[in-house]
């Protein structure tokens, strides 16, 4: 009895364990390094390439000269210089994608002009031009991503114009207009995501409006608004990774400040904060990811006119311990399933207590008999 009692106390303590473990991701953030082996950045793009974390381009000098170096890391701590000159121009505010076992660099702003270049690399050293000229107009500050084997850029902006026309490729070469007005407006510094077999659009800007609303389209199209107002406040030059099966909002800038507060949604409609203040800086215009089963947020700026420099930090879904709640209490979930797992060890108990008395009362009789 005892040894199954206490196998059952095993058991729902190891529950209560994985439950307290399980609970965290986007809510408590480790420094992974706080001077990577790149300069201090903003604007710069971020993609997962080869089971690596890959930095490249960026500004250094508040948007006066984009730089075209590229870092790669395969742990986020340590990084390593591919090249500290590549073929294309230096630009920050572009998109860098993988796909088709290269990595892809598009558009962006030199500090000069906005471009609508393509260029490619197999090794993130050696650079190819697909096209010095595609068939969007130059753009910067847009979003792009790689959806049923295609590459696709949508919105941007291009110094005096905002765009919500979206276009995709499968070589790079050629681009097809699939809307060139999309439902969502123009705007700039939005984040999208592929999620639930959908592209989303969420938030970014026109002029000083803030927006914090998403869209989603299955053919890039037609787009659908999920919701008007999503729970975070208005915001531009966020990310929005995909992690542990959830859509996120990280940082951004409401115009007026820089936010460090993360949110998640399962159906792009409702919004949970994780947190509103994570351990990193307030930023925006940063890269966002995901390697080795961690989200990772790397560099970006503060809005000081300087880059918030070169940090990376991380979080997984086995954050721990859960963080106290205001009042210095844990979460009234961990407390509901606290009670549950006492309640249940408890009943087990007393029911084994019984038990063992009643099987007694039956060996006494027993041995009276024999006695007799």
């Amino acid at each position: 009895m005892k040894k199954s009692l206490c196998c059952m106390a095993f058991l729902c303590l190891f529950f209560l364990a994985y439950t307290v473990s399980a609970v965290g991701a986007g809510e408590n953030w480790t420094l992974g390094t706080s001077s990577a082996g790149f300069t201090t950045r903003v604007g710069q793009e971020g993609v997962v390439f080869d089971n690596r974390t890959w930095v490249i381009g960026g500004t250094m000098d508040n948007g006066t000269t984009g730089l075209n170096d590229s870092w790669y890391s395969a742990d986020g701590v340590n990084w390593t210089e591919a090249t500290p000159a590549a073929e294309f121009p230096g630009r920050f505010d572009f998109s860098a994608l993988s796909y088709d076992n290269k990595i892809w660099v598009i558009g962006g702003y030199t500090g000069k002009a906005a471009l609508n270049d393509v260029w490619y690399s197999a090794d993130g050293i050696h650079w190819t031009r697909a096209t010095p000229s595609t068939g969007f107009q130059p753009r910067f500050a847009f979003a792009g991503l790689v959806y049923h084997n295609q590459m696709w850029v949508i919105g941007g902006y291009d110094g005096l114009f905002g765009w919500s026309d979206v276009w995709n490729s499968t070589d790079g070469v050629h681009w097809n207009s699939m809307n060139d007005s999309a439902e969502f407006g123009d705007r700039s510094g939005l984040s999208a995501a592929v999620y639930d077999n959908r592209m989303w659009v969420i938030g970014g800007n026109r002029g000083t409006q803030m927006f914090n609303d998403t869209w989603y389209s299955a053919d890039g199209n037609v787009w659908t608004r999920a919701t008007a107002a999503g729970a975070f406040v208005g915001r531009a030059g966020h990310a929005s990774p995909v992690y542990d099966n959830r859509m996120w909002v990280i940082g951004g800038t409401d115009s007026t400040l820089a936010l460090n507060d993360t949110w998640y949604t399962t159906d792009g409609i409702n919004w949970t904060e994780a947190t509103p203040a994570a351990e990193f800086p307030g930023r925006f215009d940063f890269p966002a990811l995901v390697l080795n089963d961690r989200m990772w947020v790397i560099g970006g700026t503060d809005g000081s006119g300087a880059p918030a420099g070169n940090n990376t930090w991380y979080t997984t879904t086995r954050s721990s311990p859960v963080p106290a709640s205001p009042a210095g209490e844990f979460p009234l979930l961990l407390i509901a399933v606290t009670v549950i797992v006492i309640a249940i060890v408890l009943a087990v108990f007393v029911r084994m207590k019984r038990m063992a008395a009643a099987e007694g009362k039956k060996s006494s009789k027993k041995d009276r008999k024999k006695k007799k």
